[in-house]
C-alpha cells in the first residue's frame, strides 16, 4: 500500500464564524487539504498560527482587535514558512496591490465563487500568486 502525502494544512483568520465555519468545510472537503486551525482576531491568530505551522494562512483584512495587515506583516517579519492569502470584502483593485507589497501571495474577493479560494491556496502552494 502506497501512502499519500499528508494534506496540505491551512489556518483560516475572519471574525465572522460564518465565514470560518464555511471555509472550514470548504477546505476540509478537498482531499489535499486540512484546517489546522482557526482564529477570530488579530490576537488569537497570533497565538495559535506558530504553534498550528500552517503551509497557507486565508486572512481577513477586517479583524475586530487590529489589521490583517498588521497579521501579515508580523507573520513575514516572523521567519514563519507560511504564505498569506488575503480573504476580504475590500475592493481587489484597491487592495490587491498593496497586500502584494506587503508580502501576501494572494487575494481573494469574499464575492467571488466559492472555488477562486481553492484554486488560491493550491496555486501559492505551487509557488505561484493568485491575484
Amino acid at each position: 500500500m502506497i501512502d499519500s502525502p499528508e494534506p496540505h494544512r491551512v489556518f483560516v483568520v475572519d471574525d465572522q464564524p460564518a465565514i470560518r465555519e464555511g471555509l472550514r468545510g470548504l477546505i476540509e472537503a478537498e482531499s489535499d487539504l486540512t484546517v489546522c486551525g482557526v482564529a477570530a482576531c488579530k490576537a488569537e491568530a497570533l497565538e495559535k498560527i506558530p504553534q498550528a505551522k500552517p503551509e497557507v494562512v486565508v486572512l481577513d483584512l477586517s479583524l475586530p482587535d487590529g489589521s490583517g495587515v498588521q497579521v501579515l506583516r508580523l507573520i513575514r517579519d516572523s521567519g514563519l514558512d507560511t504564505h498569506i492569502i488575503i480573504f476580504s470584502n475590500y475592493d481587489s483593485f484597491t487592495y490587491a496591490d498593496l497586500m502584494k507589497n506587503e508580502g501576501a501571495l494572494g487575494y481573494v474577493d469574499k464575492h467571488d465563487a466559492p472555488s477562486a479560494i481553492i484554486e488560491a491556496i493550491r496555486e501559492v502552494i505551487a509557488g505561484r500568486t493568485y491575484f
